[in-house]
């Protein structure tokens, strides 16, 4: 029941999130794979659920059962179920359990809060060798967050300027802003119950997404 609660919640956050997105958002990013993925969240998750009422068995068996050699992977971490989804267009074939920062804040609007934030991050760097077992860097605060920030005058001109070409170049963003930074998937999830904003997984299911991940590719972050 835990689990298929669990499910239930993935599907409640991406219909919220579908709502927010809008006509002139959905145009924007027409065409994106990581959109299309998100699109066919619902009906994939409702599928998994479907599947296990009808006594085909978990939904942790289920997904084993769909898991395949991925080619065009698509990744959504939803923080209320502390679940990390891996999508291969609309279809659902992996799940990982994660942990993630503390809910003290809607998101790392300042230095010293440690919730994951919440949007769309590009990976923007993978560190086989680390303290985490391996790192899998995303550009953290993305466009939104670094406008948003610069609107209320939290950031300076220079500061805007530097960071959106970094994210433009496909780097991290500094990590030395209000904003904070050094966000990330990583391994070691079995140390603490709550990370430092980051996304932690098992060591050896940080083993397989780094396997499938690839620089360039988008991490979505739902509440």
């Amino acid at each position: 029941m835990v689990r298929e609660f669990r499910f239930r919640g993935l599907w409640l956050a991406s219909v919220r999130y579908h709502r927010r997105l809008g006509a002139d958002t959905a145009r924007r990013f027409q065409g994106s794979p990581t959109l299309g993925a998100c699109i066919g969240l619902s009906a994939a998750v409702a599928a998994v659920c479907a599947m296990t009422h009808a006594g085909q068995g978990s939904p942790k068996d289920v997904i084993s059962r769909l898991a395949k050699p991925l080619h065009d992977p698509h990744f959504v971490v939803v923080k209320s179920s502390r679940e990390m989804y891996v999508f291969e267009g609309a279809s659902l074939r992996r799940a990982y359990p994660v942990r993630i920062g503390p809910e003290t804040a809607a998101r790392r609007s300042a230095v010293g809060r440690l919730a994951t934030p919440i949007g769309r991050f590009q990976v923007c760097f993978k560190r086989f060798q680390s303290p985490f077992r391996r790192f899998i860097g995303l550009g953290y605060p993305n466009a939104e967050l670094i406008s948003d920030a610069f609107s209320r005058g939290l950031l300076s001109p220079g500061e805007w300027s530097h960071m959106r070409s970094d994210l433009a170049s496909g780097r991290c963003p500094t990590w030395r802003s209000v904003l904070g930074g050094g966000i990330g998937l990583h391994g070691r999830a079995e140390q603490s119950p709550f990370t430092r904003g980051c996304i932690a997984l098992s060591d050896r299911h940080i083993d397989e997404v780094f396997n499938i991940i690839r620089t360039g590719d988008v991490v979505e972050i739902l509440p």
